[in-house]
């Protein structure tokens, strides 16, 4: 049997019905470049197709974040392919992080000033300064939808808050009593997305 693979809307039930079904799927990827899923999707019926609707590949999640438009029509419900949509793009979590702007955000209990531009500079005495200013410009955008982890357990559970669901993933990573990466870094961005801001840890 072929291969196939369901989207799903972002918050549906694992219950409920796929928006669509995929039996054809083309990935791109490179390290810390873009990296989606091009399908082409066929349908006896319009989709509605709406942002975060999503699918899983190789245990990850792809995501639409625009309208594909139907490149095939014909009267609905009239045959398997009435409406096909070619080379939808779904692209990954991680490429979220290229839509959401690195301003001067800071956490907000940590008591430090910031003007919320995007072209700023600020001193990172370790990667956790770095890792607190990319949580709060996150948290501005998607609340609760992204949680930045780092070596230092004790920093990333004051950056995530007292919410258990966020920190429990951080079993993943290690504790350190080292320094990772580099420290004492005067930090100028300048119309960065969060994307760039990781790299530069």
């Amino acid at each position: 049997m072929a291969k196939t693979w369901d989207i799903f809307r972002k918050s549906a039930d694992p219950d409920k019905q796929p928006v669509a079904t995929v039996h054809e799927l083309e990935y791109h990827g490179e390290w810390m470049e873009d990296e989606y899923v091009i399908v082409t999707v066929k349908s006896p019926e319009p989709i509605d197709w709406k942002r975060g609707d999503n699918l899983t590949y190789r245990g990850e999640k792809f995501s639409v974040y625009y309208d594909p438009k139907v490149i095939k029509k014909a009267r609905s419900g009239s045959y398997l392919e009435g409406f096909t949509y070619e080379n939808v793009k779904l692209y990954s979590e991680a490429a979220r992080l290229k839509d959401i702007n690195f301003n001067d955000i800071v956490l907000a209990d940590n008591m430090i000033p910031y003007t919320s531009l995007n072209s700023f500079s600020f001193f990172a005495e370790t990667v956790e300064d770095l890792a607190d200013r990319i949580q709060a410009n996150l948290d501005r955008m998607e609340p609760g939808e992204w949680n930045v982890y780092t070596p230092d357990s004790s920093r990333t559970g004051q950056r995530l808050g007292s919410d258990q669901s966020r920190t429990a993933n951080w079993s993943r990573y290690y504790d350190s009593s080292e320094t990772v990466g580099k420290t004492d870094v005067n930090v100028t961005a300048e119309g960065l997305k969060c994307w760039d801001a990781l790299k530069l840890s």
